[in-house]
């Protein structure tokens, strides 16, 4: 597994009822290169480990794991995610992509994948949640 990045970044989360969020970070992010699988893996772990169950982040981290089955897109603005996903993609010859969020304490959530790029911004736009 490759790191993009160790630190966290904010993610703008949209869901398929037209609500969205921009309070949830995500962290450790990484690709897996397997058995011709392309997975990015994004650690939203951190989101649920307040002292304050009432800040906007604890309280969309929780609404992330209840609506992960309706989830339509993420957005990434950070260069180093953009690029570092990019290249690896280009080194992979282009698979299927897949993304992993993991989402402790309630497991992982796996999704089939479309990335699209803006000049600025990355949206990982869901295809299909795949459970896992």
């Amino acid at each position: 597994m490759a790191t993009l990045r160790k630190g966290s970044t904010l993610l703008g989360v949209t869901y398929l009822d037209g609500g969205y969020t921009n309070n949830l970070f995500g962290s450790a992010t990484a690709v897996e290169t397997r058995d011709g699988q392309f997975t990015l893996v994004i650690d939203m772990a951190p989101n649920f480990r307040g002292r304050n169950k009432s800040t906007n982040t604890y309280v969309d981290a929780e609404e992330l794991a209840e609506k992960r089955m309706a989830l339509s897109a993420i957005q990434i603005d950070e260069a180093q995610i953009i690029n570092g996903l990019a290249s690896a993609w280009e080194r992979a010859n282009r698979p299927k992509v897949f993304m992993k969020l993991l989402l402790a304490p309630h497991g992982v959530a796996a999704y089939e994948i479309r990335p699209e790029t803006s000049s600025t911004s990355l949206f990982l736009n869901v295809v299909r949640y795949v459970n896992e």
